[in-house]
């Protein structure tokens, strides 16, 4: 006979709420045969409206001491009466809140090694609120990758305060690993917090995955332009993000000229969660994006791509061969 205790391992709270209310005919189909029966003969042997059998006792009180004594099977809980509800509710509580202690547990244990390993330096970390948001948030995670996700997090937003909003943390609160892992493949096409629409994108995305994206709160599918003005005489660069290739106009014409694009742009929690994502920048996204542009505006601008060799905070320095001489 199973224990009440490996009865409830393995579903989260409403997933037990969702058990406890439904009729035995449920029961059955998710427990078996076996089950069943038993639910029939508890079923037959007491209800809610305390009706006196032949020998004057009432079989609703006992199922409900029945309960409480851990004598019941506990596949039976579709049956049980409003007597024995809340001791069993109290009990399916008791162990949604074991798990969620031992995913945190986990998760800050994680954290730890991330900011030992990585020398992290920390201050004094204020945001007590901030905190008490992210434990509620990330208690349900049992998923082993999202746990590291998690501990990212917190190791950033410790060492770097207001790197997470709320609603950040409500965004991948909703999100499965798979989920996770589509958002890394989106990180490795965007540049500057954007990605291209058309062909280019969709070859590498689809548009279903791309509605999935914006159903979690990733990315805006609201069509949008963007657009680089490159002065008479001067350059404006487009640089990819992480900052490998540096896409540069030069306007060598006596007029000014602007340079544009249709984008889809990523939410806010997108962007705040590239910092710990992993991924690759696929270099032919970028580099098919600057024949697109060179060919668009080849008659008013010199156009070239460099691979960047140095970086010092806001300034790069590139190699002078261009990838672009022969396309």
């Amino acid at each position: 006979m199973l224990d009440i205790k490996s009865f409830f391992d393995g579903f989260n709270f409403d997933t037990l709420l969702a058990l406890i209310s439904c009729v035995a005919s449920v029961v059955a189909l998710f427990l078996g045969g076996t089950a069943y029966k038993q639910c029939q003969i508890n079923k037959k042997s007491f209800n809610d409206s305390k009706t006196i059998n032949d020998e004057g006792q009432d079989h609703s009180q006992k199922a409900g001491r029945d309960i409480i004594n851990n004598s019941c099977d506990p596949t039976a809980l579709a049956t049980l009466t409003a007597a024995n509800f809340e001791v069993s509710l109290k009990r399916a509580y008791d162990q949604f809140e074991q798990k969620t202690t031992e995913n945190l547990y986990n998760i800050i244990s994680e954290t730890s090694r991330i900011i030992r390993e990585n020398k992290v330096n920390l201050g004094a970390y204020t945001k007590i609120d901030w905190i008490n948001v992210y434990f509620e948030k990330a208690k349900n995670t049992s998923d082993i990758y999202l746990q590291g996700i998690w501990a990212k997090v917190l190791a950033k937003e410790v060492s770097e305060p207001e790197s997470f909003s709320f609603k950040t943390l409500d965004v991948l609160k909703n999100m499965t690993s798979d989920d996770f892992h589509l958002f890394e493949k989106l990180c490795g096409i965007q540049f500057n917090g954007c990605i291209l629409q058309g062909e280019n994108t969709e070859k590498r995305i689809s548009w279903v995955e791309q509605l999935r994206l914006r159903e979690l709160g990733i990315l805006n599918l609201d069509s949008s332009r963007r657009w680089h003005t490159v002065p008479v005489g001067g350059y404006n660069t487009i640089v990819d993000i992480p900052r490998r290739y540096v896409l540069m106009l030069k306007n060598e014409s006596e007029k000014e000229c602007k340079v544009e694009y249709s984008t889809y742009y990523l939410f806010s929690a997108g962007k705040e969660l590239l910092s710990v994502a992993m991924y690759e920048m696929q270099k032919d996204y970028f580099v098919d994006f600057a024949i697109e542009i060179k060919k668009k505006y080849d008659q008013k601008l010199k156009i070239s791509l460099h691979v960047i060799t140095a970086l010092n905070d806001k300034e790069y320095e590139y190699l002078e061969v261009d990838l672009l001489a022969d396309k």
